[in-house]
């Protein structure tokens, strides 16, 4: 399982929450960056990380299912 761990640079609390949750959830499942629209989020720098945690989380789920 994965712990707890601080990404930074998004702003999930800003006016638009959904603007925010909605590019980091497609990152988690795989899609790409470039289907990401920079405009939208504070830092899209940042974006590489989300990424990393996503292939992470589905290559610990891989290793879960029998």
């Amino acid at each position: 399982m994965i712990s707890a761990q601080k990404i930074t640079d998004i702003d999930l609390y800003h006016h638009y929450p959904k603007k925010q949750t909605v590019p980091i959830r497609k990152l988690i499942n795989g899609a790409p960056v470039s289907s990401i629209n920079p405009a939208t989020l504070r830092n899209p720098d940042c974006l590489e990380e989300y990424v990393n945690l996503g292939e992470k989380m589905r290559a610990e789920e891989e290793g879960m299912t029998v």
